[in-house]
This record gives structure tokens, C-alpha cells and sequence, in this order.
């Protein structure tokens, strides 16, 4: 399965589900949720538009992301796949989604169905997905994220 996806999966769910907002601190719990989703559509769109220019603005420079097959990535191997063509999304459909906010940080649980292409291998399937989000310098940025394909019984 291919990260990028998964991470788009992740910054859309932390934009959607709005039962997070509880979370925060009083008064501010709003603004934050708005902030949060307005990163979500846009990382969304970079990825489907393949605008690593944005993407940049939402993956923190410490990012790691650690996928189903053992391997890991940092944020210059992610906007270089997705620059590059090599990785190409083409669709989500989330499933389960949970956020849950902590001042500054999100982490965020999601079950989503992916499909997309990753060095001219098509994949499709259900993954779950555990995301790190932080809130620096006044915009959102992921550090970490972990996906797991779920196995069909």
C-alpha cells in the first residue's frame, strides 16, 4: 500500500470528523477544527493534483511514515514519488474515522477503502491508518503516520 494515500486518508479524516473539537481547549475548539479541516481539502488536493508545492506546507520536516511492508519514508522520498508520477492516487472512501485533539497535537484513527498506483502497480483495498498531526508556526503539519492492511477473513 502505498503512504501517500494513507496520509491524504488521515488529513482528511482529522478535516471531517467534527466530534474532535470536544477535545480542545474551551473557546478555541472551533478555530482549531476549522484549521484543521481547511489543511485536510488542501493536502487532499495536492495529492490528487500532484502540487507538492503544498504538499510541503503540511508534512512536518521530521516526518516518517511506516507502511504495511516494513518500509518508511521521510518527506522528501513522499514529494518526490508524487512528483516524479511514480505514486498516483485515485480514490478514498472512508469507513470509520476518529480524532481526537490535544492542544496542539491530533491523532487520528481511520479505516478507510484506497485505491491508487504506486510504481505502476495498482492497489485496492481496506487499510487502518494511525495519524500525527501537530500544530506549528500557525498551520498543521503531519509527523507520523502508520497504515496496516486489513486482511479479508
Amino acid at each position: 500500500m502505498r503512504r501517500s494515500i494513507i496520509f491524504s486518508v488521515f488529513i482528511i479524516t482529522v478535516a471531517l470528523v467534527q466530534f474532535a473539537h470536544g477535545a480542545a481547549p474551551e473557546g478555541t475548539a472551533k478555530a482549531t477544527v476549522d484549521e484543521v479541516k481547511a489543511a485536510g481539502h488542501a493536502t487532499d488536493q495536492a495529492y490528487l493534483k500532484k502540487d507538492v508545492a503544498t504538499l510541503k506546507q503540511y508534512l512536518a520536516d521530521e516526518y516518517v511514515g511506516s507502511w504495511p511492508d516494513g518500509s518508511t519514508t521521510d518527506k522528501k522520498q513522499e514529494l518526490s514519488d508524487l512528483e516524479s508520477g511514480k505514486y498516483k492516487m485515485e480514490s478514498v472512501e472512508y469507513k470509520e474515522e476518529k480524532v481526537t485533539l490535544y492542544g496542539n497535537m491530533a491523532v487520528a484513527f481511520v479505516l478507510a477503502h484506497v485505491k491508487e498506483e504506486f510504481d505502476g502497480k495498482k492497489t485496492e483495498g481496506d487499510f487502518r491508518t494511525t495519524g500525527v498531526m501537530i500544530l506549528r508556526d500557525g498551520r498543521w503539519q503531519t509527523v507520523a503516520v502508520h497504515t496496516s492492511k486489513v486482511e479479508k477473513n
